[in-house]
């Protein structure tokens, strides 16, 4: 892992998912690509014309020097740092900086400023975890970070998940942590395979890489990784991203508010191999 793009709107959760791709930059020796996207502030149109462009300009020049502060925050932990100041609307602004920066992964936080227009960060977390070629990362809104030191990963055991198997094992050893696979047993699952090929499959391609197989039944798909998470009190929860599968469905706007903006464990969104 080389490159960690670390979205922010200055926010105090935006702090703590930064503090949480530090400790990930500094166990990889990776570069943080620090961006932010500027909103002009909505202004009273009954304001003189030239009162408003002083207000647009100090509101710009406010966010690009806290942009900086954050900057030389970062690099005197040891970490190599680039800025990246756009203009936009977040989702659109990140998501350009993912296509320009071509990061191993992205870190923002759940909420931010609460802007009507942009709804929540939230909403825009959510839209860039199912949109970015990236994993995505999304921390809740809590000032206790934790160490990364158990990983669940969520399968169905029915799709080839090499890549992301990969990434997670790899970020599992640069942070010292156990892995669990974990697979919900619910009428909603799809279940046309065995699971022995595919579990045969990973014990192949990853021989020296060590992991636990746990196998919960719940109503839902949901509900038996809400329940899981809560009593195994895992640090982070990792979900494989497959076009019109479960995932699609559970990261709809429906079902988003309870696993992505709801959840009080650090998500991992991360997307399996194209031709699965």
């Amino acid at each position: 892992m080389k490159k960690i793009l670390a979205a922010t709107d200055f926010s105090d959760n935006a702090d703590v998912a930064l503090t949480l791709a530090k400790r990930i930059a500094l166990k990889n020796g990776a570069t943080i690509y620090l961006t932010h996207v500027f909103r002009p502030m909505l202004l009273d149109n009954n304001l003189p014309s030239d009162l408003m462009l002083t207000l647009m300009d100090e509101s710009e020049k406010l966010a690009f020097d806290q942009l900086v502060r954050l900057r030389r925050e970062v690099e005197a932990d040891g970490i190599k740092v680039e800025i990246d100041f756009r203009y936009g609307v977040a989702t659109d602004g990140i998501m350009e900086a993912i296509q320009h920066v071509k990061p191993d992964l992205v870190v923002l936080g759940r909420t931010g400023q609460g802007r009507v227009l942009d709804k929540l960060l939230g909403s825009v977390a959510s839209r860039i975890a199912i949109k970015s070629p990236c994993p995505v990362l999304v921390v809740p809104t809590t000032l206790d970070i934790p160490q990364i030191e158990t990983i669940v990963y969520a399968t169905q055991l029915e799709y080839i998940e090499h890549e992301a198997l990969r990434f997670v094992f790899d970020l599992a050893r640069h942070c010292n942590a156990r892995v669990t696979l974990l697979k919900i047993n619910s009428p909603e699952q799809l279940n046309i395979f065995k699971d022995e090929q595919f579990i045969i499959d990973i014990k192949q391609q990853f021989p020296d890489e060590a992991f636990t197989l746990k196998q919960v039944d719940a109503n839902s798909v949901r509900e038996g990784l809400n329940e899981y998470i809560s009593k195994e009190k895992a640090d982070l929860l990792v979900l494989a991203n497959q076009k019109r599968d479960w995932l699609s469905n559970l990261l709809n706007p429906s079902l988003s508010k309870a696993m992505v903006l709801d959840s009080q464990t650090p998500l991992l969104v991360c997307h399996l191999d194209e031709d699965a």
